[in-house]
Formats: structure tokens, C-alpha cells, sequence
């Protein structure tokens, strides 16, 4: 196999192997820990590409690995000795203002997908970062800043074109194929390459604030009662969405600190009474606040906390719907310890993020989670050396189920966010009871599991995988 075999088949993009110049920065993830020595990465320019690609790599037997943005944690987008498809070129965005559309490519950036949308007066439900890819954002379901008036990312796509693993290019929506639809909304990568969606979009909904405040640990006993008690608010329905940050301070103390974010539609100023109930219970020693005017100066809020951080990540996610009794306690005593014990771990983090995601038919996308209104915790361990790899992995897992175990006290359990795992969870667990409906969708379009790079699905009649390579084996 070589690079001049794949050009013959057609494929008109760049190639890059081994001995490219550009190849060790191309294999570059945001997270360290998930990248792999691909033998090829190919950057398609079109979708007969991106089909050349497929049929090079199911003729060649070369593991097909997605990548758009690079930022799930787990080896979704990286495969070892396999060939990489990089969307990155394939960042087209065409805006219907008439009909309150836009046509997106499967390679762009919400950054990308915002600024266009920004000069029409326009906005659409996407990630909180500009770096994210929308690829698979929306495909793993999508959290976001409009999430709680809009629902979900994948709530939001009216049409997607994919290529499958036979190499025919279909149309997914309600009326094409609305099996794959269902799929694709939730499944990610699992049943073929998504080269361009169509969005709804949306009047502009800001200005947009970011509130921070910052505690020392022994003022979350009392904290806890009033974020209870926000929780139960409605607000007269106007949009504010809070997280609950477990992290450790500046060097050389590296204090355990719990910081409390807010995000919202509108003025600090309008939510004044909100943030002075916090402060006037426990007064943080920090306060910081933000506004933004568009949702592109709101994706890049968070522009130096990506810059920092150790570069080896192991993360794990789970919904749930209420903050239960002793719940985020429990998980403070035992991040605290974590992090005392492990000083290579010393950036590590906990988020409780009640962004109250609203829900809309949400049986037409394979997400599982239908409760009109639920939220999401998300453990962080992030560390150095590759020898503190599996040790990560173990004490996420422990983390999340922990939460689990809350969850199924107090209510159902909700499984999995399968768009923030990177620990070893099994498939079963991301898509709950529509993985069986799952497995017969995937022996219709791609029975010999061509694309298997995220929480691998197995065709009917096969067994059960946990995140990570073929047939449950990590890679």
C-alpha cells in the first residue's frame, strides 16, 4: 500500500504517511493520550474523495478513523495503522435566511459556522467552543449555549448527506431514509462519513454573560443549599444555566477550589438578585464576569482555560436530573483525595453542568434521554505521563458511577454521555434501550463494521463492546 495506490483510486485531497512533513502534526488530538500512528491521513476535497478514501480502506483492510475537530477524548478520531479521514477541508457554510437554514460541511468548525452566521443576523445550536468540530458535536447529540431554549445539537439537524461504507452517497431526514436519520442523531460516526448537514437556525438570542465565582472548600456546605434552590427556579423563563466546577488552585498551594459558573441570555445586571443570594450567603474570594454581544465572541470565552491543563486526558460523563442528597459531597471528599494522592494529577476536574437541556421529539434522534429536563457531570482526569494512563481511566469510571449510583437511588438511571467518555464503557450504557434498534440499523448499512471508531455498535446478533476498537479491545 502506498500513497500513489490511493491516488490512483481517484482521491484528489492531500495524502500524507509516515515521511510527510506535516504528518506528526496532523496526528496531533486534544487529548494526548487518544492519538495513534495512522499509516495515511487523507484531507478529501470533495465527496467523491471521501468516497475513493473508503474504498481504498476496505480494499487495502485499513481501519477508518473520522476526524473533524479532534476533541473527543477517547481514540474516536486516531487509529493506529489505519487511515484517517480529516474533514478539515470540507468547511463549506451556506446560509438560506429565507428559509432560516444553513448548509454546513462535515469538516468545519463551529467557529466557522458562527461567523457566517453572525454577518446574516443569524444563529444555530452548536458547542460553547469555536474549536469544536460539528461533525462530531452533532452526530454524539451536542450540548450548547442554546440548548436549554433549543434543545440539543442533534435535535436541530433538518438533513445530512453521508457516504456509506459501500460508497453510495445517501440523504438522511425525516422523509429520506429516516431510519439512518434516527441514527445519525446520537450514533456519531458509526454509519458512514457525514459530509454536510442543513440546520435550523435562529434571531440572534444575545448579548450573552459568563459569571464566575470562586470558592475555597469549606464554604460548599453552605453554597449547596442555594444552588438547590436555583435549580428549582424558572426565572419567568428567561435562559441562565450554572456549573458546579470542582478544581485545584495556582502552584504552589494547589488548593482544592469549587468555582461557580453561570451562563445566560441578556445582562449580568439581570440576573443581579441571582448572583448576590450566592455572594451573600458565601463571599467568593474571586468574581468575574463577561458579555458578549454574538455567540463567536462566546466561543472563545474559554480560549485560556483550553491552553491549560495537563496534555493526557481520561473522561467520563453521565446525565442526570436532580443534585441528590450527598451527591456533589461525596464527590468533592473523593476528588480532593484523588488529587492529594496524585500529584501528577493535580489538574484534574469535576463539572456539574445543569445546563437544563431541553428535549424535542426526542424520540426521533437514538439519544436516550428523554426527560425534558436533565443535566450532566463530567469527570476530567488529566495528567502527564503515559504511565498514569490506566490509573485515570479506573478512577473516572469509579467517578461516574458514583453519580450513577445517586441517579438510579433517586430516580432512573440515564446511562452515559457517550460524546465525553473516554474510559471503558460499554455501548449499551451510551444508547440504553435503542441500542438493540441500533445494532439492526447498523447490519442494514454497515454489517462488517467499516466504521467502528466510537462506542463501537455490533451488527445484530453480536455481543456487546465497550468504547475504544474493534470488537471491545481497546486501542
Amino acid at each position: 500500500m502506498s500513497i500513489s495506490e490511493l491516488k490512483q483510486t481517484g482521491f484528489v485531497g492531500r495524502v500524507l504517511d509516515s515521511l510527510s512533513p506535516d504528518y506528526e502534526i496532523s496526528l496531533t488530538r486534544a487529548n494526548v493520550a487518544a492519538q495513534r500512528k495512522a499509516k495515511f491521513i487523507v484531507f478529501p476535497t470533495s465527496t467523491e474523495d471521501v468516497q475513493a478514501a473508503i474504498k481504498f480502506a476496505t480494499k487495502s483492510n485499513l481501519e477508518i478513523a473520522i476526524k473533524c475537530g479532534g476533541h473527543h477524548f477517547s481514540p474516536a478520531s486516531s487509529v493506529e495503522g489505519g487511515i484517517v479521514i480529516d474533514m478539515k477541508a470540507l468547511n463549506s457554510v451556506e446560509i438560506d435566511k429565507g428559509n432560516m437554514r444553513v448548509t454546513v460541511g462535515g469538516g468545519c468548525l463551529w467557529g466557522d459556522v458562527y461567523t457566517a452566521l453572525r454577518d446574516h443576523d443569524l444563529e444555530c445550536v452548536g458547542g460553547g467552543v469555536h474549536v469544536v468540530g460539528v461533525g462530531g458535536h452533532l452526530t454524539g447529540g451536542g450540548y450548547g449555549p442554546l440548548s436549554q431554549k433549543f434543545g440539543m445539537a442533534c435535535d436541530n439537524i433538518i438533513s445530512a448527506t453521508i457516504v456509506l461504507a459501500d460508497g453510495r452517497v445517501v440523504k438522511a431526514s425525516e422523509s429520506e431514509n429516516p431510519d439512518l436519520f434516527w441514527a445519525i442523531r446520537g450514533g456519531s460516526s458509526s454509519f458512514g462519513v457525514l459530509v454536510q448537514f442543513v440546520l435550523r437556525t435562529f434571531p440572534p438570542q444575545g448579548p450573552y454573560f459568563f459569571k464566575s465565582l470562586s470558592y475555597h472548600g469549606e464554604a460548599l456546605p453552605r453554597v449547596l443549599p442555594m444552588l438547590k434552590e436555583f435549580l428549582q427556579q424558572d426565572f419567568g423563563g428567561k435562559t441562565i444555566m450554572a456549573f458546579l466546577n470542582y478544581v485545584r488552585g495556582a502552584a504552589p498551594e494547589h488548593q482544592p477550589l469549587f468555582v461557580l459558573t453561570f451562563f445566560g441570555f441578556g445582562a449580568v445586571e439581570d440576573f443581579k438578585a441571582v448572583f448576590d443570594s450566592f455572594i451573600d450567603t458565601a463571599k467568593p474570594f474571586h468574581d468575574h464576569s463577561v458579555v458578549c454581544l454574538t455567540l463567536v465572541e462566546f466561543s472563545h470565552v474559554q480560549d485560556e482555560i483550553l491552553l491549560q491543563g495537563s496534555p493526557r486526558k481520561a473522561v467520563g460523563g453521565t446525565p442526570f436530573t436532580g443534585l441528590w442528597p450527598g451527591m456533589a459531597e461525596e464527590v468533592w471528599e473523593r476528588y480532593v483525595e484523588y488529587t492529594d494522592a496524585n500529584p501528577d494529577a493535580i489538574d484534574t476536574k469535576y463539572f456539574f453542568e445543569f445546563h437544563n437541556s431541553k428535549r424535542f421529539r426526542p424520540e426521533t434522534t437514538c439519544i436516550p434521554i428523554h426527560e425534558p429536563k436533565h443535566f450532566v457531570c463530567l469527570a476530567s482526569e488529566e495528567h502527564n505521563y503515559i504511565a498514569g494512563d490506566e490509573r485515570a481511566q479506573s478512577w473516572v469510571h469509579d467517578m461516574i458511577e458514583v453519580a450513577r449510583s445517586y441517579q438510579r437511588k433517586y430516580a432512573k438511571d440515564l446511562g452515559v454521555n457517550g460524546n465525553a467518555c473516554s474510559s471503558k464503557e460499554k455501548s449499551e450504557d451510551v444508547w440504553g434501550q435503542n441500542y438493540p434498534r441500533l445494532q439492526r440499523i447498523k447490519e442494514k448499512y454497515d454489517p462488517d463494521r467499516v466504521f467502528n471508531r466510537y462506542f463501537p455498535i455490533e451488527p445484530t446478533g453480536k455481543g456487546c463492546c465497550e468504547v475504544g476498537g474493534v470488537r471491545g479491545q481497546s486501542t
